[in-house]
């Protein structure tokens, strides 16, 4: 805050974080998160696969948004359905990390259940490659723990997403519950029912994707 009320000037990424620091500094303005789309790691360039590739991508400080689909991904293990068709990587460990390491840890066990195959974590990327994640896939995850910190946010996963015209399965709070074209989750059980429904239809699945890209 103290850094925020002497800056000449600030800026952010949406109206909601915009009306907080108008409140401690006047000279704010809003710069949207965008890619270029079509450029370099932004082409939609998505690869194949004989498997339904479901990812999540980002860094250690999401371990608690992780932790959300600890038992959902559980009950997704389980199937016989959709362990036959899914295929699930986690994106971003950084094994040289002393301190993060033991996090990223958690999430992995988390969000794989303890049960790890070739290409199920992936090490970081820099930030002019790192879109690159999202072109060995077929849907991505988002879930968020519902908080006013992360209410101020951009919808910058689900842009990411878009470059490849995938589509998202996102946690319904802010800042994604205000995007028009995603799969959202209320509740536990609905991770399961969404991720089980994109490996079913693909045409559903083809469909969601595509209109997130447009």
């Amino acid at each position: 805050i103290d850094h925020i009320r002497i800056a000449d000037i600030v800026t952010c990424t949406n109206e909601k974080l915009y009306a907080e620091i108008k409140k401690i500094n006047k000279n704010v303005y809003i710069l949207p998160n965008a890619l270029p789309y079509d450029e370099d790691q932004c082409k939609n360039d998505v690869t194949n696969s004989d498997k339904i590739r479901f990812i999540w991508a980002g860094s250690a400080t999401h371990e608690k948004d992780i932790a959300i689909l600890k038992r959902p991904m559980q009950r997704i293990a389980a199937d016989p359905y959709i362990k036959s068709k899914a295929h699930f990587q986690i994106c971003g460990y950084e094994p040289e990390n002393s301190i993060k390491t033991p996090i990223w840890h958690r999430m992995i066990d988390n969000f794989l259940c303890g049960f790890k195959v070739p290409g199920n974590v992936r090490e970081g990327l820099p930030v002019d490659l790192y879109i690159n994640f999202y072109k060995d896939a077929d849907a991505v995850l988002v879930p968020l723990v519902d908080s006013l910190f992360n209410s101020m946010k951009s919808n910058l996963k689900v842009l990411e997403a878009a470059v490849k015209n995938l589509p998202v399965i996102a946690s319904n709070v802010e800042p994604y519950a205000s995007c028009p074209h995603i799969i959202k989750v209320d509740k536990q059980s609905d991770w399961f029912e969404a991720v089980k429904k994109l490996c079913k239809d693909a045409i559903y699945r083809k469909e969601i994707g595509q209109i997130n890209g447009d």
